[in-house]
């Protein structure tokens, strides 16, 4: 008699903790509040002029999922996961070399990305988070959330520089480049205001507002694809791989729209 009624309580104590788990799952898109830029700049015969375009790092259609745990009906910790699709952007910098001046005088600089570039951003973030709810009006409850964000991340980024011949004797040759960075996990912060709307009792829809600040390190890099005219070089390179400091602001805000399931109700 004393077994079952301990396992009747223990079953009891299952459900009553397995009442307070929820899953949450969402997409949405986000806006890159990052201050990276890709640019090229030139300068023909004296005269500069160029172009440049934000990095738009961390912008893009976003999917994650949420596990949470509410301890009662104001307060719950809250794990969230989610990546992002369609992330990336394309950059182009071609220019007119110009010609000599009246006084059969010419001169051609040139620093930053030339040609066809396109970045294509991959990460996965974290973030443990304590949440703070209202109580119920009608069908609403309005939240507040944050807390850590850890970040990993990496990129890859083509660049396919054109070829020039000034002079029979003085060619520039085309170059096709692919190169990836890669960090190792950054930790920054993740706040996000959001309302629910019960569709049933343990049913509920979801929108919310996310900001995600966090500064990352992309410190290595590796050359995936080396060509010149289109042929294979990457026996040409002294070496295919390095590291060094590429800090960049993985800032973004964006809004998500998800359901939320609730066990044991």
């Amino acid at each position: 008699m004393k077994k079952n009624l301990l396992t009747i309580s223990i079953l009891l104590m299952c459900l009553s903790v397995q009442a307070q788990f929820y899953l949450k799952g969402y997409t949405g898109y986000s806006l890159s509040a990052g201050d990276k830029q890709m640019s090229y700049y030139q300068i023909v015969n004296g005269v500069m002029d160029g172009v440049s375009k934000d990095m738009n790092f961390g912008q893009g259609l976003n999917l994650g999922v949420s596990a949470g745990y509410s301890f009662n009906k104001n307060i719950a910790l809250e794990i969230t996961g989610n990546t992002q699709f369609f992330s990336g952007l394309k950059f182009s910098a071609k220019s007119d070399v110009g010609a000599p001046d009246e006084n059969g005088n010419w001169n051609w600089r040139i620093s930053g990305y030339w040609g066809e570039n396109k970045i294509t951003h991959h990460f996965v973030q974290f973030a443990p988070q304590l949440v703070f709810s209202s109580n119920p009006f009608g069908n609403w409850i309005f939240y507040l959330k944050g807390g850590p964000d850890l970040l990993y991340a990496q990129y890859t980024i083509s660049s396919n520089s054109p070829g020039y011949k000034f002079f029979p004797d003085f060619p520039i040759p085309s170059r096709y480049v692919k190169r990836k960075y890669s960090g190792g996990i950054y930790v920054g912060t993740q706040f996000s205001a959001g309302a629910e709307y019960s569709l049933k009792e343990n049913i509920r829809l979801f929108a919310e507002i996310t900001a995600v600040s966090v500064r990352y390190n992309f410190k290595k890099y590796k050359i995936l694809q080396n060509k010149i005219d289109g042929v294979d070089a990457m026996s040409d390179l002294e070496s295919t791989s390095g590291e060094g400091d590429n800090k960049i602001n993985f800032n973004n805000f964006g809004l998500n729209i998800g359901i939320k399931y609730i066990f044991g109700k």
